[in-house]
Parts: structure tokens; sequence; C-alpha cells
């Protein structure tokens, strides 16, 4: 049999040679035995395909032991010592899972059969397969929702989990391009649907770990995948994800792709009412002013807010007619707000979306809508405020976190 060195010392078999007899095969693995004895050679590496399985009690008798197998291979060792040190075998398998949110305040659930509650969709990450396509790939076969990965916000490990091994499941941030349910994978789906964020927190059915998951990472950035120079050759990564940029330092707001440009309107009206005094309706607005130097120089004034920014901080709201308020937003997408001298109490529900702050309160029978526009100066913001649809306020809000 062919072999050849590698550089620890060891010796690796060359497949394409190894006799299919068996006499054969045990008077050449005794040779090479006896090569490594006398060379001092460490382990001797021996991987048989399925088609030469026959082979593998000759192995065994020779003093191999298993390492690690595959659906169509098995890979063999031989140590002349009990304390030579052998490389690790796989010790993880490796799943992934979407939380993703839509502009209702709704997360995209599963239910497999037989199961009690609901869930994330996602599932088993397949050998060679980027993390970003395995969880694309799932979220479309178990409800037929179409997504774009965005980030990593979450990693958990249990032990035991299959075949002894442990078990890494990754939490990713996607975004629907495409809504409409389908399942495609009916024999392990039961249901899909978006639930509101509130609800599934609040389903005691559904197992606690995957309520504490999502009231922890909704409207987290997580985990970017980044490009990075230089990447090619034999060391070449197939993924990299790095933290994003902290909230410490802000960046300037940016809307040049789609879909972005869609919130173009919220920064016109905003603009309008900070440089006219003006409250104008967004129908109104001429769709050349993103051209014009005046406004590009607002801009230039305004910051993307993050999630650090926003979760667990306490902010002042104040409108042009005087009244005040104070807002929690709480890290699940959901925020308090409190009257600031009597405390009554209204609620609503916040997402971010492009560096934006989009929030939504109800009061009894009124809906009020803002989006929020971040400084880039000083932490006080502001907003175009509709109630029930229609053009309402101007409003300011100070954190005071």
């Amino acid at each position: 049999m062919d072999f050849e060195l590698d550089n620890f010392n060891g010796i690796i078999l060359s497949a394409e040679t190894v006799p299919n007899s068996n006499a054969a095969f045990a008077s050449e693995l005794r040779e090479v035995l006896g090569y490594a004895a006398d060379n001092h050679k460490n382990l001797i590496w021996l991987t048989l395909p399925i088609e030469q399985s026959h082979l593998i009690g000759e192995a065994t008798a020779q003093g191999f032991t298993f390492h690690n197998c595959e659906e169509r291979a098995i890979t063999l060792i031989h140590k002349p010592k009990s304390d030579t040190f052998v490389p690790f075998i796989p010790t993880h398998t490796v799943g992934a899972g979407a939380l993703i949110q839509n502009d209702q305040q709704e997360i995209l659930l599963i239910k497999e059969h037989g199961m009690q509650g609901y869930k994330l969709p996602g599932g088993h990450v397949e050998l060679g397969e980027p993390i970003g396509e395995s969880v694309v790939r799932e979220v479309w076969e178990e409800t037929g929702v179409t997504a774009k990965f965005e980030s990593i916000l979450g990693i958990t490990t249990k032990h035991p989990f299959q075949f002894g091994k442990s078990n890494m499941y990754i939490v990713c941030k996607l975004t629907a391009t495409d809504e409409a349910i389908n399942i495609q994978d009916v024999d392990e789906i039961a249901e899909a649907k978006w639930v509101s964020v509130n609800e599934f927190l609040q389903d005691e059915i559904s197992y606690p770990f995957n309520r504490q998951m999502v009231g922890a990472l909704l409207n987290q950035d997580g985990l970017a995948l980044v490009e990075l120079a230089g990447n090619t050759g034999r060391h070449k990564k197939q993924e990299t994800f790095f933290a994003q940029t902290s909230s410490a330092v802000h960046s300037p707001l940016t809307l040049k792709a789609e879909p972005a440009l869609n919130l173009m309107p919220v920064l016109q009206q905003l603009f309008i009412r900070e440089a006219q005094s003006e409250l104008v309706e967004q129908s109104e607005i001429n769709t050349d002013a993103p051209n014009r130097e005046p406004f590009q120089n607002w801009l230039e004034s305004k910051r993307g807010l993050t999630s650090q920014d926003v979760a667990n901080t306490r902010w002042i709201k104040t409108c042009t007619g005087g009244y005040i308020t104070e807002v929690m937003f709480h890290e699940n997408g959901t925020l308090d707000e409190f009257r600031l001298f009597d405390r009554f109490q209204t609620q609503g529900t916040w997402k971010l979306k492009h560096g934006l702050l989009k929030v939504n309160i109800t009061k009894g029978d009124n809906t009020y809508q803002f989006t929020i526009v971040g400084n880039q100066d000083h932490n006080v913001h502001s907003a175009v405020e509709h109630k029930n649809g229609e053009l309402h306020s101007y409003l300011k809000f100070a954190q005071v976190k």
C-alpha cells in the first residue's frame, strides 16, 4: 500500500491502493506497521470505503481503532502508544433557528407534528453548508416564507444530544422578503403562522427557553457576516461573523439601498418640520427634495439608532402641545408610556428598521404611530406623529437611560 507522511510524524495510507483481498491487505498492513515501528512514527490513518468494509475486521485485529464514520466510509487509526495525541473527532452537531419579525410586530413560528406549543423555524446545518444559507433554506422548507439572512444573535449548546455528541444551536436574525405562508415539508410541520410578540411571550404552553430567547434577542443587532480582505487560498474562511458597530460610535444615517429608500418620505416630512416649522402630509412633499443640498446637510446631522440605544432605556417624550410622558423601551419590543405627573399608563411596541425607530402606541380607541430619527450630536431625537393615520404632532425625545 502506498502512503504519505503528514506534518505530525504520522502516516496516511492511500485509499486507492488498499488491496481488496483480505490476505493481501493483512500482509501489506503488517509491512506498514513494521515501517512505522522502525521509524518511530506516530498515528497511522486508514480510510476504508463501504465497498471494502470486509477489511475492517483485519484492521482491528492488527490494532486499529475507529476514529470517525461517514455515510460511505470509515476512518480508523493505529496508535503506537496509548498516550499518543489524536486530533478530535467531530464533537458537535449544528442547528440554526430563525428569528423573523415583520412590521406588524409579529414573529414567524412553527409547530411540528405532535409538538406542544410553538418554536422558531430552523433545522440542521448540512455538511459544508454556510449558516446563513442553511437557515434561509430551513425557513422556506418549514413555512414557505422567503427571507434574507441578517446576523447571528445568539448561540446555545446542549450535551449530550444525538449520537453522544454535543449540539450547538445558532439563533439568526432574518428579514422576510415574502411573508406568505406555504409549508413545504408537510410531513414534519403541522402549522406555521405569524404571532404577535406579546402573545408568544405570554404563551405558557410554548417551551420557556424559546420564549426567553425571543424576549432577549428581539431587536438586537448581533454578529454580522463580513468579507475579509485577502481571504483566499488553502486557509480561506467560509464565513466570518464580527460584532457590529457599538452604539457608542454614532453611525451616520444612510438610506441608499432598497428597501431603505421606502423610508425617505418619513425623513422628508421631519426635515420640513425642523427646517420650515411646517407639518406637511407626505403626499404633498416634493419628491426631488432628497437631491437638494439643504436636505442632505440635514441628513448628515442625523444618525442610525441601534438596539443598544433603545432596549431597556427610559426616554422623556414631549410634543408641541406641551404634553409630557415617560417612555420605557423593553428589550422584547414592547414599551410602557406614563404620563409624567399622574403615571397614567399606556402600552405599545417598537421596532428598529434601517436605524429608524418605529413606534406604535394604543390609547383606548386611538392608535399613535411615529418614526424616531436619531440626532448625531446629542441624545435628543425627533419624530412626526400620526394619530389614527392622520398627521398629528411634532415630537422630541430625550434619552435619560
